[in-house]
């Protein structure tokens, strides 16, 4: 479970629904014993641990216009951390030497932040716009919505593969928030538009070289020339894998529509 680690130190991989018990843990820690100095900065930005409820005004309701809990009535911790955090960011998979520097970085410029390396990601949730210029790797931010830190993680990372997709240092999920959700399909729909758009170059062992000119031939804007060269192929060679790609799926890149229909795919396919 994702949580706030020592500097340094990398957690084992885990699946995305257990990003729901971030601030469930820390904030759970908290209530049974004294929290550290770090943790008490991490449940202040977070919202509040729950454990010191907030100064009463005069009339006897808490400061900042909130009626105060009823004696008796403890409050969920994890809620009101997880209320607090607004951003999650995700960055793309860093090299063993590389990730203990970069988290204490993203550390010391996000001191208030939930932060900690997940799968060799860096995973932060803040309760304000992430600070990165120091961060040295393809990033993705999306919105904490509702509380819900397993959906914007799923949300960063989908924001993600767009922007590693397109050559993008780093990318927000408001920006593509439409293609994200033409991602989200269902299996179904996902299975059947890429047989219709790809039909036989999903099979990888046949053509795979296929599939990969046609993600090297649009992500270098249609350029022959550039492809090529990304593919160490002879412009040639190039121009007769196109050739094979239209006549296998039907696709005329040279049309806006078939055009984006093969971008999605490829978006779809991680290619």
């Amino acid at each position: 479970m994702l949580s706030a680690c020592p500097p340094g130190q990398q957690l084992p991989p885990t699946g995305d629904d257990e990003l729901t018990g971030v601030v469930r843990s820390l904030a759970g820690a908290t209530a049974s014993r004294a929290p550290g100095p770090r943790e008490e900065r991490l449940v202040a930005a977070a919202g509040g641990g729950g454990e010191r409820p907030a100064p009463a005004a005069p009339d006897g309701s808490a400061a900042g216009g909130r009626e105060r809990p009823m004696a008796g009535a403890p409050r969920a911790a994890h809620e009101d951390a997880a209320a607090g955090l607004t951003h999650c960011l995700v960055s793309g998979v860093l090299e063993d030497a590389e990730l203990g520097p970069a988290l204490a970085r993203l550390r010391a410029d996000n001191p208030r932040a939930l932060t900690a390396a997940l799968g060799g990601r860096l995973v932060m949730y803040r309760a304000a716009p992430p600070a990165c210029d120091a961060l040295r790797a393809v990033y993705a931010v999306a919105p904490v919505r509702d509380g819900d830190t397993a959906q914007a993680y799923r949300t960063a990372l989908q924001t993600l593969a767009v922007a590693r997709a397109y050559r993008l240092d780093n990318l927000e999920a408001g920006e593509v928030m439409p293609l994200l959700s033409v991602l989200s399909q269902g299996d179904r729909e996902r299975e059947t538009f890429l047989s219709q758009c790809l039909g036989p170059l999903r099979d990888e062992r046949r053509h795979a070289h296929l599939l990969a000119t046609l993600a090297a031939y649009l992500r270098h804007g249609m350029c022959t020339a550039a492809a090529a060269r990304s593919l160490f192929v002879h412009r040639h060679t190039l121009e007769y894998r196109l050739r094979r790609v239209r006549h296998l799926t039907g696709l005329d890149l040279g049309h806006p529509l078939h055009r984006l229909r093969a971008e999605l795919a490829l978006l779809m396919t991680g290619d």
